[in-house]
């Protein structure tokens, strides 16, 4: 069974070093293998994925020498339902 995220994660590890060149200090958002934006704050970055991919899971990470990997998922964070089934 793939774990949450290993997508996006594998998504970035495979671009790591043009990320880091094109994008350095800034916050990723990535979803499926696709990068959607890059934010100059961790807080933009999230509503940019809130607003794209409502409840379903996203990454955010900042890009740099020692990427720093955040992830989020909205049906934890604000409590909302997942619907099963």
């Amino acid at each position: 069974m793939a774990k949450l995220l290993d997508k996006e994660v594998s998504f970035y590890e495979s671009h790591r070093g043009e990320f880091e060149k094109r994008y350095p200090g800034r916050y990723l958002l990535i979803h499926g293998r696709k990068l959607h934006g890059d934010y100059a704050s961790f807080e933009k970055a999230v509503k940019g994925g809130v607003k794209r991919f409502g409840e379903g899971p996203f990454l955010v990470l900042l890009s740099g020498d020692q990427p720093q990997r955040e992830f989020f998922v909205p049906t934890i964070a604000y409590g909302v339902p997942i619907q099963c089934g």
